[in-house]
Order: structure tokens, then sequence, then C-alpha cells
């Protein structure tokens, strides 16, 4: 049975790689085309899914209800899969197609390459100088998001994204966009592979088969995973040298500045101060915004707060109900607007949410009186 979900999974994730270059920015042919004219192949795609967009997005809709339904039997039937070299290759492919898909979803992947650009290029500061302050100059601004703000992120992704220029080429965007999105692919992996080594039965339901991880640090290609990453490597590796275990916590924090609210269970990893800092980190991430991508930062902690199935069941239901509710729109109306049969989800996540803290404090007075009686 688990087999044959991970071969669906595979050609799932094929479908998407494959439909997303559908929705490649037009800007991006314009820059590519000289250098690389097959490119231009593309654009009987592109005029095809913008014609028949609302069948388009269905089908979106259809490969992502799959994967999220294959998550949730992952997480009913926890009999240990054996990781034979099928199974990992399948597993493996699986998260390349979707690594290496154009991120039509959100344009933040191009933000963090512009940033090493704007140092290599034209020798300003990020964090003074806004992209749109070159937009005259250079045509890649018009892929960015945010060009009005400076950089809003810790030094830890400049460094990695000027580095990947300073080894390749500053000048050259397809080059870069993939050497990002191959380091994407690689911290996913190793993250999965470190989870698995503290709660193997379900890493496939938490992780490698999770739609909201698989879209946002896949696909989007968000920096949140850079964060995620360096966290979990400073939490779970057994270092001889604590220094280096901080050094790499500060890593996570200069990516993005969320994972210094986890500092105290690197000093304290004790059961009922993880889920303290589960409840923790859902009521910050709920008062930031309605981001998707927000809630991947709750997997820095999920894994090892050893939730309920129920729990871990209303928390993947809330977070497929946001991927709905924060992309069906764009792509049935190529535009961020609201869509009215969406409602009762707009309705229905901050209900699945108060459940999951409902259910997870139940459980949680369950430890503390087993620790106060022990």
């Amino acid at each position: 049975m688990k087999k044959t979900l991970l071969f669906i999974n595979l050609l799932i994730s094929l479908l998407l790689f494959i439909i997303s270059y559908a929705y490649v920015d037009q800007t991006l042919i314009s820059i590519i085309s000289p250098s690389l004219p097959r490119i231009l192949n593309l654009i009987p795609l592109v005029k095809l899914v913008a014609h028949y967009r609302h069948p388009f997005a269905f089908l979106w809709l259809l490969c992502l209800s799959l994967i999220f339904i294959s998550q949730i039997i992952f997480l009913l039937n926890q009999k240990a899969l054996k990781y034979t070299k099928i199974t990992l290759i399948t597993i493996f492919l699986t998260c390349l197609f979707l690594a290496l898909s154009f991120p039509y979803l959100s344009k933040d992947i191009f933000t963090y390459i512009y940033s090493g650009r704007m140092i290599l290029v034209f020798h300003q500061n990020p964090y003074q100088v806004t992209p749109n302050q070159l937009a005259s100059q250079d045509i890649w601004v018009n892929l960015c998001h945010w060009v009005d703000r400076p950089y809003a992120y810790g030094p830890t992704m400049l460094f990695l994204n000027t580095l990947l220029m300073v080894i390749l080429n500053p000048n050259r965007i397809i080059d870069n966009f993939y050497a990002v999105k191959i380091l994407n692919l690689i911290l996913f992996i190793y993250t999965g592979y470190l989870f698995s080594r503290k709660n193997k039965k379900q890493t496939l339901a938490l992780w490698f088969y999770n739609p909201l991880l698989l879209i946002e640090l896949l696909q989007n290609s968000h920096n949140d995973l850079i964060m995620i990453s360096l966290f979990v490597f400073s939490f779970t590796f057994k270092f001889k040298n604590k220094i280096l275990k901080y050094i790499i916590f500060v890593s996570s924090v200069l990516a993005k500045y969320f994972s210094f609210i986890f500092l105290p269970l690197l000093l304290f990893p004790r059961q009922k101060i993880i889920k303290l800092f589960f409840f923790l980190a859902l009521f910050v991430i709920y008062f930031k915004g309605t981001h998707a991508w927000y809630y991947t930062w709750a997997y820095m902690i999920i894994p090892f707060a050893q939730l309920k199935k129920t729990t871990l069941l209303l928390l993947f239901t809330h977070h497929f109900l946001l991927l709905i509710k924060n992309y069906l729109p764009f792509l049935l109306f190529a535009a961020w607007t609201n869509y009215q049969p969406l409602n009762i989800i707009r309705f229905l996540l901050p209900i699945t949410l108060l459940t999951v803290v409902f259910w997870e404090f139940i459980n949680l007075q369950e430890i503390l009186n087993k620790h106060t009686h022990g």
C-alpha cells in the first residue's frame, strides 16, 4: 500500500513539475531567451494555461488533495516502511521534481538571488538600497517581490546567495536559480533524515509527503528552510564542541529571526518544555499573519513534540485548507483576491487551529500529572 502511494506521489510530483513551467514569468523568458532560445518553446504552454486557467487550477487542487490523502494514510498507518533502495530513490525523485519546479506561487526566490546581484554587480548594500532604485538599470528587478523595501532577512541567506553568485556568475540568472533550488533540495532531504532518526514512523507524513512543506519549501523555495534546517541540526546533532552547536543555532536565527524563540530548548530539551514551545510557536505564527509558509516554522518543533495522531490530523488538515485558501484564487483568476466559495475555509481555519491547541493541551496536562505523581 505504502509503496503504491509513493509511486503515485512520484507521478504527481512529475505532473506538478511540468505544469509549473506553464507559469514561467515573461520577464524571465526575456532575460534567458538570448542565451537559451529553446525557452521560447514554453510560450505555447504558457498560453494554453492562460486560456484554460480554471481546469489547470482544479488539476493543481486534485494533485494537492492526493498528496494530502497520502499524508493522512502515512500518518494513520505507521507500520515502519522498509527503506529499500527503490523506496529511497522514489522519495528522492519526488523531492527532486518539486525542488526543480518553477515557483509560480511566489517570487521570493528571485528576491533572494537579486540581493547577491546588488552586492556583486552594483556594489550596493541590500539593507540600505531597495531593488526599485535599480529598476532603470536592470530588468531583473521585475522578477522580484517587495522591490520598494530593503532586504528583509538576516545575513545567513544573503551570504549563501552571494557565495553562489561568486562561484557561478552574477549575470547568469538560470545558474543561480537552479543552484538555490538544489541547495534547498539537499537541505530538505538532510533535515528529513535527521527527523527520521528521532521519529522514523512519522517521517513520511511529517516531512517528505507533507503538502505544506513540499509546496512552500521545495516548490516555492522559501528561505525558511535554511532557518529550519540549521535549527534542527543544532538541536539534534551531538556536538563534542558546544560552541559549534551555538554557532549553527545563531546561523539559523540570522537566516530568519523566528528560531530565536527556541533558544531555551537548546539549554533545557525536556519533553514538557518542548510541548510548551509548540503552543508558543503556533501562537506567534497565528498572530504573525496568514501566509502559509509561516506554518513551516512550527516544524522546527513538531517532530520532537510527541503530538497525538488526532492533533497531527487536525494540524495537517489546517495546513491543507490554508494552501487552498491562499493559492486557489490566484490560480483561478491570476490575481490575489478573495474567492467567495472559500469563505467556509476561512471560517474553519481558526476553529481547526483552536481544536489543535485544546486537544494537545489535554495531552500536556497528562504529561504534567505523570511527572508530578512520578
